[in-house]
């Protein structure tokens, strides 16, 4: 993920207004910014990429602590989780496998060569949001996590197949008040993951939404997972 350093001295100046708790944050956001300006004249790589990981983790820190009255301020917010350079984000295997052994996924909507999870997979080639998904099986969707969510979410929620999909926690959003609300059940996944293609946990938190009925044997095993907090028929 990249945010310009022009954001980052942004921010400070909104959180002029805000908490000392979140003054203080602004702060150590400055004192890390100062420190790779030095580690860049130095040519210090393994040094750049530390502090530009710390930076990216407290500027987000810093948005989610706000309580997004300013309109503005979700904007940004937007911008840093949504326009990363980064979008695809390769599941974690142990998560997979359990969920696996319970709804023994045949197809893979959204993967490549390298990170798919099922004996049957669609590629970024192939388009999957341009295919009919009517496969009798649940279906694993992990899609990419950029601009065209929506998009997939969209197609989740009107496929004739039961999809499970994992995505970044995002209630504030459209698509998820349109869409995901009406999903069978919702799984806000606790702390945050960490993404078989990274080497920090994702700087977002993770849900798991099933657009599909369940049957209850499947509920309980998933409820079993003690994976986080679960939400089933709230929202029919």
């Amino acid at each position: 993920m990249y945010i310009s350093k022009n954001l980052l001295i942004d921010n400070r100046r909104k959180l002029k207004s805000m908490s000392k708790e979140l003054i203080n944050k602004g702060e150590i956001q400055i004192n890390i910014i100062k420190q790779l300006k030095e580690a860049e004249l130095k040519n210090d790589n393994v040094c750049i990429k530390i502090l530009m990981q710390s930076i990216q983790e407290l500027a987000i820190d810093i948005l989610v602590c706000l309580k997004l009255k300013d309109r503005r301020i979700g904007e940004i917010m937007d911008k840093c989780l949504l326009s990363s350079i980064k979008m695809d984000y390769a599941t974690p295997f142990w998560l997979f496998d359990e969920l696996d052994n319970i709804f023994d996924f045949k197809v893979d909507l959204a993967a490549d060569e390298n990170n798919k999870k099922c004996l049957y997979w669609i590629t970024k080639e192939n388009n999957s949001l341009e295919q009919k998904w009517n496969y009798p099986n649940w279906c694993w969707l992990n899609p990419p996590y950029g601009r065209e969510l929506s998009k997939w979410v969209k197609k989740s929620y009107e496929s004739e197949s039961k999809v499970c999909m994992l995505i970044p926690a995002r209630p504030d959003t459209n698509y998820f008040h349109m869409y995901i609300k009406n999903a069978n059940y919702i799984l806000f996944i606790k702390g945050r993951l960490k993404f078989d293609n990274c080497k920090t946990p994702a700087p977002f938190p993770s849900m798991l939404v099933f657009f599909g009925e369940m049957e209850s044997g499947q509920i309980k095993k998933l409820k079993d997972l003690n994976l986080g907090l679960g939400l089933k028929g709230e929202f029919k």
